[in-house]
């Protein structure tokens, strides 16, 4: 399902975020990085570097990993879990997921990614605080 414009989707955009100057944020995560607790949540308000920082993650943190936003149609057009899925069958061992308010049921379909793939660990961000209360 997941083909070769993804890729160079992602290589495109990572590009660009590298160009940027870094995030503290960076830093932080990439220095202290650990698979537990499997999944990360990462929300603020919109214009913060919440997707700079998840870029720019990709290239530091030493995994396999992948930068995909779940709102793009590519997700849509399967669902969240059967797109982490082909992507953790390729190998990514960490999936760095933006906009992940903006997708349904984003909570049930992450807890079974990480449930049914233990070496993966997914780090979400999203900027809709309503969603990420309580």
């Amino acid at each position: 399902m997941i083909d070769n414009r993804i890729y160079t989707i992602v290589n495109r955009l990572t590009s660009d975020a590298i160009k940027k100057k870094k995030r503290h944020l960076v830093d932080i995560i990439s220095n202290e990085f650990s698979p537990k607790p499997p999944i990360k949540v990462l929300k603020g308000l919109r214009g913060i570097g919440k997707t700079t920082s998840l870029l720019q993650l990709t290239k530091s943190i030493n995994e396999k990993s992948l930068y995909f936003s779940a709102d793009w149609p590519q997700v849509r057009a399967a669902t969240l879990y059967d797109f982490a899925v082909d992507l953790i069958e390729q190998g990514n061992r960490l999936l760095l997921i933006d906009e992940i308010h903006t997708y349904p049921n984003w909570e049930s379909e992450s807890k079974a990614i990480v449930d049914q793939f233990p070496t993966v660990s997914l780090i979400v961000s999203g900027s809709a605080p309503v969603v990420f209360s309580g």
